[in-house]
């Protein structure tokens, strides 16, 4: 008797999950572990997609390891227990992830792109207004007890202009 594979929940599960993270995955979904500010950068940029695709808990974690590089998602799935990933989903996963990747020095590494960003020479304000609202945007989900008002966004954008260049 030969089983159907293709109906165990954690196939479907996978399956459900490549269609919001790309099969092969999205570049921006990619966690590549090589420069400060990756995991951050990362983290962010996956819970905006998780939250844009409601999706079971198992979907979820299977999306976030699917993002992984192997190595990191061997270690993961060596160190979390199945029954709690199914239990408590991604989160678990983000979780151990952030004991690992969420360090000091990557926090840092967010704040300072925070405190210096500035419009570049030869940057447009568009431009530098897209890269801006990024930085606040990692900033801010990172450190949200700190709530940053809309007036002190403004001005931090203010601050960063070099010239009048549209």
């Amino acid at each position: 008797v030969k089983a159907d594979v293709a109906k165990r929940p954690i196939d479907q599960a996978l399956k459900q999950a490549r269609v919001f993270i790309g099969h092969p995955v999205h570049d921006r979904l990619k966690f590549e572990p090589n420069y400060n500010s990756a995991y951050a950068k990362w983290r962010v940029a996956f819970a905006d997609a998780i939250e844009r695709v409601p999706c079971s808990r198992q979907v979820a974690a299977e999306a976030v390891l699917e993002c992984l590089p192997e190595l990191v998602k061997g270690t993961i799935e060596r160190s979390v227990h199945p029954d709690d990933i199914e239990r408590f989903g991604h989160t678990i996963i983000i979780y151990a992830l952030d004991h690992t990747y969420l360090t000091k020095l990557e926090l840092r590494s967010v704040s300072a792109a925070w405190d210096k960003v500035s419009q570049l020479p030869n940057e447009l304000v568009r431009q530098y207004a897209t890269r801006f609202e990024h930085c606040a945007h990692i900033y801010t989900a990172l450190y949200s007890t700190h709530g940053l008002s809309n007036r002190d966004i403004t001005a931090k954008f203010a601050d960063g202009l070099r010239g009048t260049r549209e």
